[in-house]
């Protein structure tokens, strides 16, 4: 983990995480990163830079057995891999393709 510091707040975040030890070799190995800014911070880039942020979410659940093969996901039921973008304006609203949220 690993965090940034803008006028002594915290405005970023960094985080990668996995299980480094599961306690059965075929149990399922959790692992990911993630980012967190602070609204703060991204409406101030948007302002300063007069650009709009771009907030891209991923979402995809993979099995892998303990002999290093893929599975096939579709037998496990998982939902197919997902992403989606948002835009972020300087007055802090988040858009997608089909709506507007206004945030605080």
């Amino acid at each position: 983990m690993k965090d940034w510091q803008l006028d002594a707040k915290p405005c970023l975040q960094s985080r990668y995480w996995s299980e480094d030890n599961p306690s059965h070799n075929d149990d399922y190995i959790r692992n990911g990163n993630q980012a967190l800014a602070s609204l703060d911070l991204l409406t101030f880039i948007c302002k300063q830079m007069n650009v709009e942020v771009a907030i891209q979410v991923d979402i995809k659940r993979r099995y892998k057995d303990s002999f290093s093969r893929w599975s096939n996901d579709d037998d496990l039921g998982y939902i197919p891999p997902y992403s989606k973008t948002f835009l972020l304006s300087a007055d802090g609203k988040l858009r997608d393709t089909t709506k507007r949220y206004q945030l605080r």
